[in-house]
């Protein structure tokens, strides 16, 4: 079933002269090689046109995205709006018109300008619009996991339903998840904290060498006792609890993966399904590895228990000796060493 027009659909017709008038040099003959560019931007232009007009989105799709990579300016954006409504991406649909409207050059034309106003209040009550306040200027920001070039005063356009929008610069981050509504506009204010320490860090309990007097020897087994215990029952739960997560995310998943179907998401796809699969796989993944993670530090404290239950209690045992339990990561594997 073909889909009905949005606006005057704003069509390829029009953004294929723009764009011949736009990237042309104003001296060509001594400029060769922006000349040169500029034809094939032309050519390009052409293509994309051509693909549209035989309703072969995803090819008409395919040219713009590259000329958008090489030049991003208000025709290219207006015609990738069009075609992305056309894929059924609305909210992509949205942002790259809404990008259009606030770089449109003076000498457009008041009809032109009005047609992509139009088209952009015809867009809004299908997307959710949400204005990230960050209090770190040139933070990077990610929506469901996909970086996203935004411009501090504009909005992000967005499906209905529930997101996650990250923040981040250095060591800094901050994250939110926000439901948001067809047709509906919030403010979402990000302020980046220190990050956590990474899963992969290692991880390393170490023990004081045992005295050979009896109340040091008391004394320090006690101290192991209470850490081991600490580090078993922290990481227990730790594992218990991320794995759970874990295999809910999972479920989650299996869901979106239903949701997508056998095509599966294509490279550079923008829709809500399968933004939301990339975000659960992420989430699934980091869970299962602070869950593994847990239980590798309950492990060591276990190990140090045991150390500790089975260390002489003579005062006789003159030889003074050292012992350390190291737990390290390396990618999702975990080694546990250490001398006694």
């Amino acid at each position: 079933m073909r889909r009905h027009p949005l606006s005057q659909r704003f069509g390829f017709h029009h953004w294929l002269v723009a764009a011949a008038t736009f990237t042309t040099p104003a001296v060509a003959s001594a400029q060769p090689t922006a000349a040169e560019r500029a034809a094939s931007s032309q050519s390009d232009y052409r293509r994309a046109h051509e693909a549209a007009r035989n309703h072969e989105w995803l090819e008409a799709r395919r040219i713009l995205l590259d000329l958008w990579r090489k030049a991003k300016t208000y025709d290219v954006a207006a015609s990738l709006s069009e075609a992305e409504y056309s894929l059924g991406h609305i909210a992509a649909s949205a942002r790259y018109m809404d990008y259009a409207l606030r770089h449109v050059t003076p000498n457009e034309s008041a009809a032109t300008v009005a047609n992509m106003k139009s088209a952009l209040e015809k867009l809004r009550p299908r997307v959710g619009a949400v204005k990230i306040v960050v209090d770190e200027p040139g933070a990077g920001i990610r929506v469901d996991g996909t970086s996203l070039e935004h411009e501090p005063e504009a909005e992000v356009f967005v499906e209905p339903g529930q997101h996650v929008f990250e923040a981040r610069s250095g060591g800094r981050a901050s994250s939110k998840t926000i439901q948001i509504a067809a047709g509906s506009s919030q403010l979402l204010r990000l302020e980046l904290t220190e990050t956590t320490p990474s899963p992969e860090a290692a991880a390393v309990v170490s023990m004081a060498p045992m005295p050979e007097a009896h109340r040091s020897d008391s004394h320090a087994r006690t101290i192991a006792l209470f850490v081991g215990g600490a580090l078993a029952v922290g990481g227990l739960g730790t594992g218990i609890g991320f794995g759970v997560s874990s295999n809910s995310s999972e479920h989650d998943v299996a869901d979106y993966r239903a949701r997508v179907g056998t095509g599966g998401c294509q490279s550079g796809s923008v829709s809500a399904d399968c933004s939301a699969l990339q975000a659960a796989v992420d989430s699934q993944r980091q869970k299962t590895h602070v869950a593994n993670l847990g239980y590798g530090v309950a492990a060591a404290g276990l190990v140090t228990v045991g150390v500790a239950l089975l260390w002489p209690r003579s005062s006789h045992a003159r030889t003074a000796r050292a012992s350390q339990l190291e737990l390290r990561w390396s990618g999702d594997a975990m080694f546990l060493g250490g001398s006694f």
